[in-house]
């Protein structure tokens, strides 16, 4: 065999055999594929204009590792439901990239869609209102008045007003800026929306985090007391050149908590009817310092008159809904880690989290029989009428009792 045909030999980096650089394409190639998938970050729906089905525009995005940045597009569809109740979707032919956007809030009908672009060093943040196809309004906020507009996953909150005349943001704070009157500095504010009243007073509800003991970052701990709060738009009119907007309230409005009664109260959404004010609870993890606690749905009764008050009546969505349906539930009151009965769980110590590798599947299995036998001692649950269900360690949970226990 003519060996002189044959390529030149490949040269093996020190130390990579041939099946560990394979192994590192496999790898190279696998992140390709799941860096080519877009996700989807928030979608809206909308009436349709022809009164059938319903029109969905997405927010999505995809890395793009060169860049280290993410690509952030714009995808519609007409949804419409299908004689044997199924549902199809009608996509445009293609996204539309929003290239130097930071954020985008559509108006309630869907008619109009806010842009914002926050400003590189100290450029003026930028702001578009678009129709269906032109560019209506553009605005540029200099930093005298205000920095960047907020658009992080907690204090994001841009919200338009029902008859789509005004929009509230909110956005980094300088000394000279005008910020709506009423709100103490000592909030921490976020997650802003409007409330939907009769007459011509407007009201804004958002998120308020106290300065305390606890510190600001909200990065890698969840767990910082946070209440709902109120207040009186502000009443702006138009100056006599019609061009400038001047807020004419002559006294700060007061500030009215919403939710005194419950330690968190986050991510504030009406209903589309504006009688119900629902919103987040991590009450579970505030009060007990477990971190990742399971959050629970609450809702408040909005006064439409707009009379405000700080005493409400605030109703746990899921447990009202389990005791309509005649329902018991059982809560778990955890005082500290010697008597809880969820050893293993973060926030309790890390005698307790040790507690539980290598009893996996028998420490916590033996914590929800006795949870399980107790209420039925108390008459609560018939042994012979006994289901289990969970998600995540409690699927794993489940599949352990199945298999040991019946």
């Amino acid at each position: 065999m003519d060996g002189s045909k044959d390529g030149p030999l490949k040269e093996m980096p020190l130390g990579i055999d041939a099946a560990t650089e394979e192994e590192y394409a496999s790898q190279s190639r696998l992140l390709q594929e799941f860096t080519s998938m877009s996700s989807v970050d928030k979608a809206w729906v909308f009436k349709s204009d022809s009164g059938f089905g319903s029109q969905a525009m997405f927010s999505i995005s995809q890395p793009n590792l060169l860049a280290n940045k993410m690509k952030k597009f714009i995808l519609s569809s007409h949804v419409s439901r299908g004689s044997n109740k199924s549902v199809s979707f009608q996509w445009t032919p293609f996204p539309v990239e929003m290239t130097g956007v930071s954020v985008i809030a559509p108006s309630p009908s869907g008619e109009k869609l806010l842009v914002a672009r926050n400003p590189e060093k100290e450029s003026p943040c930028g702001f578009e209102i678009w129709s269906q196809a032109q560019v209506e309004k553009e605005f540029h906020i200099p930093p005298s008045v205000h920095g960047p507009v907020y658009t992080d996953g907690w204090f994001q909150g841009i919200s338009w007003n029902h008859d789509e005349t005004r929009i509230t943001y909110v956005a980094e704070e300088p000394g000279e800026a005008e910020a709506v009157k009423g709100i103490d500095k000592s909030l921490s504010v976020g997650q802003v929306v409007w409330a939907q009243v009769r007459g011509s007073n407007q009201y804004l509800v958002f998120v308020g985090w106290s300065e305390g003991t606890r510190k600001r970052g909200m990065k890698y701990c969840y767990n910082r007391p946070c209440a709902l709060y109120a207040v009186k738009a502000p009443n702006f009119e138009s100056e006599a050149d019609g061009h400038e907007l001047k807020d004419c309230s002559t006294e700060d409005p007061p500030l009215v908590n919403l939710t005194q009664s419950i330690s968190s109260a986050f991510n504030p959404l009406f209903s589309p009817d504006g009688k119900f004010l629902l919103f987040l609870s991590a009450k579970c993890s505030v009060e007990s310092g477990a971190h990742s606690a399971t959050n629970s749905l609450h809702k408040i009764d909005w006064p439409m008159d707009g009379v405000l008050s700080s005493v409400q009546n605030i109703t746990d969505v899921v447990k009202s809904l389990l005791s309509s349906l005649w329902f018991s539930i059982m809560k778990i009151p955890i005082r500290d880690v010697s008597d809880s009965p969820t050893k293993g769980s973060l926030g309790f110590g890390e005698e307790a989290l040790q507690s539980l590798p290598g009893k996996i599947g028998s420490q916590d299995l033996k914590d929800v029989l006795a949870a399980v036998d107790h209420v039925i001692d108390v008459g609560l649950a018939s042994p012979s009428k006994v289901a289990v269900l969970g998600g995540s360690h409690g699927g794993f949970l489940t599949t352990h009792l199945i298999g040991q226990v019946c």
